[in-house]
């Protein structure tokens, strides 16, 4: 492990007070080029978390493969009850219809060691809420984090 003052340039250091930081050295990062390749790696990982997933995402998609990665994760929660699942995504971006990220999870919901949430901004209530319509209201303020944990790996997409 390094620590991130042995990382950054002395002219950056300020950085470390005013944001997060990851500390790693570059052999131990992994750039991933393609889609195909990013959903390969998500469901190698499912398969093989042993103690936790952590999963934040601004929506779920509803095609095959996202149906797939689903199955995957309840074959997973069938297979290590002690397993705990935990799923971000963003309230407005994930209840799109006619087809929402919500219908999507709604298998993993059976699940007692699986939770999903949904970020819903405190900047869109009352009467802006009821204002803008589906789409127009994520421009409000959205949870876009993309972030994938399993165990002790961390899988930053952008």
């Amino acid at each position: 492990m390094c620590e991130a003052a042995d990382i950054l340039p002395t002219s950056l250091q300020w950085l470390l007070k005013e944001a997060p930081a990851f500390p790693l050295h570059s052999s131990n990062v992994h750039i991933l080029q393609e889609p195909s390749e990013f959903y390969a790696v998500l469901k190698e990982r499912l398969s093989t978390a042993k103690k936790r997933i952590t999963l934040a995402s601004l929506y779920l998609g509803n095609g095959k493969l996202e149906q797939q990665l689903v199955q995957e994760l309840e074959q997973q929660l069938e297979a290590r009850p002690g397993l705990e699942v935990l799923w971000l995504l963003d309230y407005t971006r994930g209840s799109r219809q006619p087809h929402s990220s919500r219908q999507t999870l709604q298998p993993l919901m059976h699940y007692p060691n699986c939770q999903v949430s949904l970020f819903h901004t405190p900047e869109l209530r009352g009467f802006l809420k009821w204002l803008l319509p589906q789409r127009w209201n994520e421009v409000v303020g959205l949870q876009h984090m993309k972030l994938y944990i399993f165990d002790d790996a961390l899988l930053i997409s952008g």
